[in-house]
């Protein structure tokens, strides 16, 4: 599923970053791939533990815990006996501990596209205390720019779910990381201004 992003202030930014560096267009756009990468594991909503055992482990209308509907509709899906007893209490404690480890699931993606996109690139992709990448993380992909007038990095995210949290996070970290630009672009301008001996606030 496509995301549908306004890119217009991220573009923007770009243009005004480019007459303040040496750096070349491909180099340029897949630092910033990157940067926005790691911004969107910041903004990608996660679910706590403690909050997704207590959910799992609530009382339905027949006192049964959910996840143990949640597993005899999965067993039913598929053609399968349900699980009862001792046998129901063992199928639930492990539904709960796979659904807590895949917390992360979503966030990893971001991460896993800006270490491929670092790695393609001949970048570093730094470090990220936000995210633990679960699996071998084919869920994130990336597309590093190339030479020519208009160099294009993708990143990717093919976590299951991402679509309804991910263009969300996405937008944010686009216009998170163009309001660094600017910030970058004033101080070089400033830097500039006084060395030509012009004041400046």
């Amino acid at each position: 599923m496509s995301m549908k992003l306004d890119t217009s202030e991220f573009q923007r930014a770009l243009l005004k970053y480019i007459p303040t560096t040496k750096r070349d267009l491909p180099e340029i756009v897949n630092k910033r791939a990157i940067n926005v990468a790691f911004k969107a594991i910041r903004f990608t909503p996660k679910a706590k533990p403690g909050k997704v055992r207590r959910q799992l482990k609530k009382k339905a209308k027949n006192n049964a815990p959910v996840a143990a509907l949640l597993l005899n509709k999965i067993q039913g899906f598929y053609g399968n006996k349900g699980f009862y007893g001792a046998k129901m209490r063992e199928e639930v404690e492990e539904f709960i501990a796979g659904k807590v480890r895949s917390i992360g699931y979503m966030k990893s993606g971001w991460l896993a596209a800006a270490k491929k996109l670092a790695r393609m690139a001949g970048q570093r992709a730094g470090r990220s205390r936000a995210a633990k990448v679960y699996g071998d993380g084919d869920h994130g992909d990336a597309k590093a720019a190339r030479g020519g007038w208009t160099p294009t990095a993708l990143i990717i995210n093919r976590a299951v779910g991402i679509a309804e949290v991910g263009q969300m996070a996405l937008q944010r970290a686009l216009n998170a990381e163009a309001k660094e630009i600017l910030k970058h672009v004033a101080r070089k301008m400033k830097k500039s201004a006084r060395r030509h001996g012009i004041k400046t606030r």
